[in-house]
């Protein structure tokens, strides 16, 4: 038996919870997750025809679908969000939370972002594919602002080979979540990290870049068409797109450049 166990010990709440009239909020999605992954499990270990029936076959047709998550940082609390991060006592919460926001990156894809995977002369940040979720790899181009960040948190030193190096089990920040708590109290903008990369995309999409050009700066699939199939989107292609919702988000969360300051775009 898969698993180690039979059809008949696996609990209600582990394959039919999310077929009830009444789906309990958290607790709904994951046993909705927890179905969707029994289901490919269990075929992938049927050898015979005296295997018990596949147990989430039961929810044929009764499946409830998972909304769509919706929360962001709304385009007018950037800037009370922007200046309550920018207020943390620890900087290096404060940048990651930052670098999150201005690059769309992915919680984990930021927490474990190393020195080594950061070209600060050729304005590049190269994540290999065993580092994304999509397994592919991002060469992702620096804006103003996550370079002017990054050269400021090596000019204090690099201490480890991350970039957001904290006192724990990985050498690197984790969750956040007693700052991002901070924020919410500060502000009454209560968002996760994975809220701050929908919040990217939202203002990204707003800058009029191609949806392609977008695709590939958060690293998603070009598409699966034939068109698609031909693309490459280089990191000199996607600089301008990105330095433009850079400028948006700037612009978003009231910071100014200082005045003397040049921005740098793509010489």
């Amino acid at each position: 038996m898969p698993f180690g166990i039979s059809a008949s010990q696996l609990p209600r709440a582990t394959y039919g919870a999310c077929a009830g009239p009444n789906p309990d909020g958290a607790c709904w999605a994951v046993s909705h997750t927890t179905s969707c992954t029994v289901r490919p499990c269990w075929w992938a270990n049927v050898r015979s025809d005296t295997f018990p029936a596949n147990p989430v076959r039961r929810l044929k047709r009764a499946w409830f679908p998972l909304p769509v998550r919706e929360r962001m940082v709304r385009t007018e609390e950037l800037p009370a969000f922007y200046n309550a991060v920018d207020g943390l006592s620890s900087h290096v919460a404060a940048d990651y939370i930052k670098v999150v926001l201005f690059t769309g990156l992915r919680r984990r894809e930021a927490a474990a972002l190393r020195w080594a995977e950061v070209d600060l002369s050729a304005r590049v940040i190269r994540l290999p594919a065993t580092r994304t979720k999509a397994a592919r790899k991002l060469d992702l181009p620096m804006t103003t602002f996550v370079r002017d960040l990054l050269e400021a948190r090596r000019a204090v030193g690099m201490d480890g080979p991350f970039v957001f190096g904290a006192n724990s089990k990985s050498g690197h920040i984790e969750q956040p979540q007693f700052q991002l708590s901070l924020v919410a109290k500060a502000t009454g903008i209560g968002v996760s990290l994975h809220d701050l990369r929908r919040t990217f995309v939202t203002v990204a999409e707003s800058c009029d870049i191609s949806p392609m050009a977008l695709k590939a700066l958060i690293n998603h699939a070009l598409g699966r068409d034939v068109t698609s199939g031909y693309v490459q989107m280089t990191v000199e292609r996607l600089r301008e797109p990105a330095q433009r919702v850079c400028d948006k988000l700037m612009e978003l969360c009231g910071i100014t450049t200082p005045e003397g300051a040049v921005a740098m775009r793509g010489a």
